[in-house]
């Protein structure tokens, strides 16, 4: 990319696939290390150092804003269904293997087993993991109330994005955005870390949808910064500078833990987005996209959806043959069968997401083409209709004595 080159959402960058790929890696060693690499296995500090991997979620906030934000940014410059278009590519990506998942656990095994145990962590009506809410209710609850399915919050933190998002972006230009969302983020930001100092809940601070918009918010900043400002690729010195000030105060608020206040959520989302524009302003050979832009970041990002979809539900049901205590007692160290645990686990949930991909997910991401064949279609259609119109004009104004020229003048104007 260079700087005449004009930023689409649609040119697939395969760094971002890595920055996914990050994302997903944080969080996934996190999930296992939190039940094999407790602070009774390997000490209170480098336990809480796993914890780390949490903030993959706010990784993935920030790249779905910008992406989202730029789609539909790019899509206010063309014509066809700015609406249509957008929510039928994103319903083929994310309901099938989420729908399919609910289907399997609450119809599917209920009917084929009767009384599945590890549904009976459930203390949530499931109706919400349905409807895309259940973040909104253990919000209100203010308890961890779905056991294997608790990471699905973040899907409904972004499903109303979807919803509402792209009614903002059609109503705003981009300039107006950006200032919109530098706004919305100090608003939200500071009701949040007030809600957290009354202690009004601490489960709530962190799955209420106004409460975790941060890394979505500095997406979009980033998405418009891309498209209005003409210089943006020549301030990666500052965007590293930054990412590394965010840095350092996020590990400053680790020692506090939960006395951070939430702070983290957007220290975390800064150097997320700081790496972000660091890396598609970066040169090839730049450490940036020597982390990101590399096979296994890319293979990661590519099938990390399933991967975060199918981590949680893996602990319970995998547990009769696979288990820390298992290996534990295979190895005879707590420490070494902790980390094999996250190993294992970690493979398996990636084979599992590589089948998911091919066998499940890629047929209907194939389907997004039908919605560009049938708008070029359209456009086919529209042309010929269009010259048809031309030619009868052209015939009526040539038997009246005028030219082609003037024909072509007039409707151009």
């Amino acid at each position: 990319m260079n700087e005449s080159t004009s930023f689409q959402s649609e040119t697939r960058i395969s760094a971002l696939d890595g920055f996914r790929g990050l994302a997903i890696l944080m969080v996934t060693v996190y999930r296992f290390a939190e039940v094999s690499l407790t602070s009774d296995v390997v000490g209170n500090l480098p336990s809480k150092l796993f914890f780390i991997g949490a903030s993959g979620v706010d990784f993935f906030f920030v790249l779905s804003g910008f992406l989202i934000s730029g789609i539909l940014l790019d899509a206010k410059t063309r014509s066809g269904s700015y609406f249509g278009r957008f929510y039928f590519r994103r319903s083929l990506r994310i309901f099938p293997l989420y729908f399919a998942m609910l289907l399997v656990f609450f119809v599917i095994l209920p009917w084929t087993y009767g009384d599945v145990e590890m549904l009976r962590q459930l203390r949530g009506d499931p109706i919400h993991l349905w409807l895309y809410t259940m973040n909104l209710h253990m919000a209100w609850l203010n308890d961890f109330c779905y056991g294997p399915f608790n990471h699905f919050w973040s899907l409904a933190v972004e499903e109303q994005y979807y919803l509402v998002w792209p009614v903002v972006v059609l109503c705003l230009k981009p300039q107006t955005l950006l200032r919109f969302c530098i706004v919305l983020l100090v608003v939200l930001t500071t009701a949040r870390i007030g809600f957290s100092v009354a202690e009004l809940g601490s489960v709530a601070e962190k799955m209420f949808t106004l409460f975790r918009l941060d890394g979505l918010l500095l997406g979009s900043m980033a998405a418009a910064l891309v498209r209005e400002l003409p210089t943006w690729q020549r301030h990666i010195t500052a965007y590293r500078w930054t990412g590394a000030i965010m840095l350092f105060l996020f590990a400053s608020t680790l020692p506090l833990g939960s006395n951070d206040f939430t702070i983290r959520f957007t220290l975390v989302s800064g150097v997320a987005a700081a790496l972000l524009l660091a890396t598609l302003s970066s040169s090839p050979k730049s450490w940036e996209k020597r982390l990101l832009d590399n096979p296994p970041m890319r293979s990661l990002g590519k099938y990390s959806y399933a991967m975060y979809m199918f981590q949680l539900p893996m602990i319970p049901l995998l547990a009769p043959w696979v288990s820390p205590d298992l290996m534990t007692q295979q190895i005879g160290s707590p420490i070494i069968g902790g980390v094999t645990y996250v190993v294992v686990m970690f493979f398996l949930t990636y084979a599992l997401a590589i089948c998911s991909w091919y066998g499940f997910e890629m047929w209907f991401l194939n389907l997004r083409y039908l919605w560009s064949s049938q708008s070029a279609n359209e456009r086919a259609t529209a042309s010929v209709e269009a010259t048809s119109l031309t030619d009868q004009v052209s015939e009526r104004k040539l038997s009246s004595g005028a030219t082609c020229g003037e024909d072509a003048l007039t409707r151009t104007e």
